[in-house]
């Protein structure tokens, strides 16, 4: 399953403008290759994790305004209690 988030605050990665991302449904191996301590307030684990789920470089994240990634982020946790939408 996937999910396609609106970007409120749109940016250019690579010459080419995001406004929009796909994410989807994490594994246990993206959860583990992402080293992710889950459990506890680990940005940095969790924002690999985000950038894998939605096919963004790792370093390119780091580019989203907060508030964009923090729905992302809302979603990566709908993902992980089960919620399907």
């Amino acid at each position: 399953m996937t999910e396609t988030i609106e970007l409120k605050h749109p940016v250019d990665v690579n010459g080419v403008r995001l406004e929009k991302v796909e994410m989807r449904r994490p594994t246990l191996g993206d959860v583990i290759s992402c080293k992710v301590r889950v459990g506890e307030n680990d940005i940095e684990g969790e924002s690999r994790l985000v950038a894998k789920l939605c096919g963004i470089n790792p370093e390119d994240i780091r580019q989203l305004d907060l508030s964009d990634y923090l729905a992302l982020n809302a979603r990566l946790g709908r993902f992980l209690q089960g919620a399907e939408a």
